[in-house]
């Protein structure tokens, strides 16, 4: 996980997310309700776009709170909000979006996104 610092910007969240899923190959995170986690409750569990950048504790009060949007994080969990501070909520959740709706064809949608965002893709 990438979750010491908070992301500097949208590139820098999204080359961590890129890492997590594409080079590091985590899968999807649900709980035991199938419903998407931030982290899942084992020690190298996946997470899901948005929790592989949260930090552990952070992650566990989102998931038992229930906020599943980050819209809703951000307003429920106000250390939430100044972690993800230097990225705008709207591309945080399209991002996670990715993960809930579409994670068969994550690869896809993360160059699909960087292309429309201008971002680069990380080679490592």
């Amino acid at each position: 996980m990438q979750n010491r610092t908070k992301p500097r910007n949208l590139q820098d969240a999204f080359n961590r997310i890129w890492r997590h899923f594409i080079i590091q190959g985590y899968g999807q995170s649900r709980d035991i309700t199938g419903r998407c986690a931030y982290r899942g409750e084992k020690k190298n569990a996946p997470a899901c776009a948005v929790g592989c950048m949260l930090p552990t504790k952070l992650a566990r009060r989102a998931d038992k709170l229930g906020v599943s949007s980050v819209l809703n994080a951000s307003i429920k969990i106000p250390e939430f909000d100044r972690w993800f501070e230097n990225v705008d909520l709207a591309d945080l959740g399209r991002l996670q979006f990715f993960h809930d709706n579409s994670f068969r064809d994550i690869k896809r949608e993360l160059k699909s996104f960087a292309e429309r965002k201008n971002l680069t893709i990380p080679k490592r």
